[in-house]
């Protein structure tokens, strides 16, 4: 009892008191600040697999395209060739016989 009947203990008691809340409220604001910042990484991470999974589906998608797009080429090339050597028997098979 004695020890918080002097004034000067009281105030000294007071300001610890007060620091102490000081250092509640900064540590309350911290971890707001941190579960707030937990969520953000959480939705970019759902966006980062979001990307990885179209990016997938993409190169598919581009992989599929590539092909048929070398297949009709290469159909377009064998028309072409047949054409020419129809064309080429056409004039050179009355020149041989």
């Amino acid at each position: 009892m004695t020890k918080y009947s002097d004034p000067s203990r009281v105030s000294k008691i007071a300001e610890i008191e007060v620091k102490v809340a000081e250092v509640q409220a900064q540590m309350q604001d911290n971890i707001d600040k941190a579960l707030a910042r937990q969520e953000r990484v959480n939705t970019v991470d759902g966006k980062a697999e979001t990307m990885a999974d179209s990016s997938k589906t993409f190169f598919q998608r581009s992989r599929n395209v590539r092909r048929t797009v070398q297949m009709r080429y290469y159909k377009l090339v064998c028309i072409m060739a047949t054409v020419v050597i129809v064309i080429l028997l056409y004039i050179l098979l009355p020149l041989l016989m």
